[in-house]
């Protein structure tokens, strides 16, 4: 194999495939194998692939001018990267063509200061192909869901609960830091964009200190919890569940008829929390897998 490294422009070229990191150039012919290919797992958005090289990197196989294989992943939360989604064309052999693309996507992974990557998803294909290369499950995500059809639900009000403020943006920062590991911490360019108008990101106050916050987006009918953090030094005084009853509350003045989230399989203390206030679970779960990215 030859190999040539010059940080974004590395190039590798094994007997039959040349894989090299994408550039708008690829684009429709990435967005056609995703379309196209069965062996096609998760999404890009337009917008993902016209910040390749800033928040997002994507890594192309080609077999003379096809492209035969891609893997695009997201790189906001470096050091910890997620692997978005993958495409192998239909007559290409998906071990084969994975064997070949990883090594190459580690390299330039490492390049990027990239420590970690994880993929959550249930694609068998990627799954065996994933684990082939090292990959291991570290927890799965289980859904939940309430149907918003009961009384309205009540909580204690330890905490003041108000806005989130861009001035808010440090604090929130470190509580993310504090409450998540880093394969679900948030970056900071992701808590700003979640000051947006098209979502919901409301504050626990305590004594003019911010100790956790809830984020949520609602859209038609339907609405999900996307975030629910409290500082530890706070917990079980009742402020996670003001701020799930402050969601439900707005959701039910929304005229939202469904309300989602997911959590993790070993987080016993969500789970039990979500179904006090009457969310079940949906059957859905979804494996979570982790690699190191080795520097070699």
């Amino acid at each position: 194999m030859m190999s040539v490294h010059r940080g974004e422009r590395m190039r590798e070229t094994t007997a039959e495939l040349t894989i090299r990191p994408a550039g708008r150039s690829d684009r429709l012919a990435i967005c056609s194998l995703l379309q196209q290919a069965w062996h096609s797992a998760g999404g890009a958005r337009w917008e993902q692939l016209d910040a390749l090289g800033l928040g997002c990197a994507a890594l192309v196989a080609q077999r003379g001018t096809q492209t035969v294989a891609f893997c695009l992943f997201d790189l906001r939360a470096a050091p910890v990267a997620s692997l978005s989604a993958v495409a192998v064309a239909d007559r290409e052999q998906v071990s084969e063509a994975w064997r070949e693309l990883w090594p190459t996507a580690e390299r330039y992974l490492a390049s990027r200061a990239v420590q970690s990557v994880h993929y959550v998803g249930e694609a068998p294909w990627l799954l065996e192909a994933l684990t082939q290369q090292g990959f291991r499950q570290v927890t799965t995500l289980v859904s939940f869901e309430k149907i918003q059809d009961g009384p309205s639900w009540t909580a204690p009000a330890p905490a003041r609960l108000r806005a989130m403020r861009a001035e808010d943006l440090d604090a929130l920062a470190e509580i993310d830091a504090a409450c998540f590991p880093p394969t679900w911490r948030y970056p900071r360019s992701m808590l700003a964009a979640s000051l947006q108008p098209a979502a919901r990101l409301v504050a626990a106050e305590v004594d003019r200190r911010l100790v956790g916050y809830q984020l949520s987006v609602q859209e038609g009918n339907e609405a999900q919890i996307i975030r629910l953090a409290v500082i530890p030094e706070y917990r079980r005084r009742g402020i996670a569940s003001q701020l799930v009853a402050d969601a439900l509350a707005t959701f039910r003045r929304g005229r939202v008829r469904r309300v989602a989230l997911n959590t993790q399989s070993d987080n016993v203390a969500a789970q039990r929390l979500y179904e006090r206030f009457g969310f079940q679970r949906t059957g859905e779960e979804l494996p979570v897998l982790e690699k190191m990215v080795s520097s070699q």
